[in-house]
């Protein structure tokens, strides 16, 4: 049961990316609208990373600043000054991710222990 709704981004020739809610089916044009509203009074109508993630954040509740995070689709990795975990799901149906981080390949438990000393 439920009130599905999904919300359908897409980047360009990179790709898609599908923001799925259970229960928000029925206001689903009015959160797109409220999103596109804190977008463009955010001044990132034409920043797809930011904007994706105000819409983002919008549907799930989330009110961060109009700075925080983002949601990025194909291409090379982003600036980043930390190196950067991989979540890789197999094609698979209903396995476990692999974590891969600086060219190390656990599973996901194996990460969870030892993620405080992978970042020292």
């Amino acid at each position: 049961m439920g009130e599905r709704a999904s919300i359908k981004v897409t980047h360009g020739d990179e790709g898609h990316i599908w923001m799925y809610a259970h229960w928000s089916g029925a206001e689903i044009v009015e959160i797109t609208a409220d999103a596109l509203q804190r977008v463009r009074s955010a001044g990132r109508m034409n920043d797809p990373s930011y904007a994706t993630r105000i819409i983002f954040d919008t549907l799930t509740g989330c009110r961060g600043d109009d700075l925080g995070f983002g949601i990025f689709i194909g291409g090379e990795e982003p600036d980043s000054n930390y190196d950067c975990p991989e979540i890789r799901w197999g094609s698979e149906w209903g396995k476990d991710p692999t974590v891969i981080y600086r060219e190390r390949e656990m599973d996901v438990d194996s990460f969870i222990s030892a993620s405080s000393v992978l970042t020292g």
